[in-house]
């Protein structure tokens, strides 16, 4: 079940999810394990994250008879956001083994919490391509602000951004700013409250990309 916080902002229930969740944010957690049950939870996102992908009518033959089903049919874009994104695209990439992959390379100046664009690489795609932008902690949004600028800049208009934990004003404020010009939603596991000086989330699970490649 998914409770609809707005129009463009999911929060993924699920017991699952939730108990991967926990898993993440303990600091007993070693990184093997935090990387792989950050792809176990990515898995769980992307199922929620893909609910509104369009599909068509197609014939086909089961062993017995002749029937009809379904299959998506639009092209799509995964980006995840280095470092700590590249955890979440193996689980997408299970259930999406056709989609195509784009990068972003950003990093955030520890003073200013400004985000700096350092690379990226973003393939041709279809103008009515559905695309998921992947980073688990979304916190003063720069970054995303910056992915989002940038896809906006490639003629994408349909775009789904997936994270493990988000500040609730972030998201809040990126959907008023984008919402205008976008097909813009947020898939999230959590929803903390809090932001400390240094700009991050609390509770949160500290860094994302440092637990997951194992470099505190």
């Amino acid at each position: 079940m998914n409770k609809g916080v707005n129009d463009s902002i999911r929060l993924v229930d699920h017991p699952l999810a939730a108990h991967k969740l926990s898993t993440l944010r303990s600091e007993d957690t070693p990184y093997p394990v935090f990387r792989r049950t950050l792809k176990e939870l990515s898995l769980i996102l992307a199922v929620e994250a893909t609910r509104d992908l369009s599909t068509k009518e197609v014939k086909l033959k089961t062993p017995l008879k002749e029937t009809t089903g379904k299959v998506i049919d639009r092209e799509i874009l995964l980006v995840p956001i280095f470092r700590a994104g590249l955890g979440m695209l193996d689980g997408f990439l299970e259930i999406l083994p056709d989609a195509k992959v784009g990068f972003i390379g950003i990093y955030r100046n520890e003073r200013s919490l400004t985000p700096r664009k350092y690379y990226h690489n973003i393939p041709k795609v279809s103008k009515d391509v559905f695309a998921f932008i992947l980073d688990p902690m979304i916190a003063t949004g720069g970054s995303i602000r910056t992915a989002i600028e940038l896809l906006f800049a490639n003629d994408i208009r349909t775009i789904t951004v997936v994270s493990v934990i988000a500040y609730s004003k972030t998201l809040e404020k990126l959907a008023e700013e984008f919402s205008p010009n976008l097909k813009l939603k947020f898939v999230t596991a959590a929803l903390d409250q809090e932001l400390n000086d240094k700009g991050f989330i609390v509770p949160g699970l500290g860094d994302a990309g440092d637990r997951t490649f194992g470099s505190l």
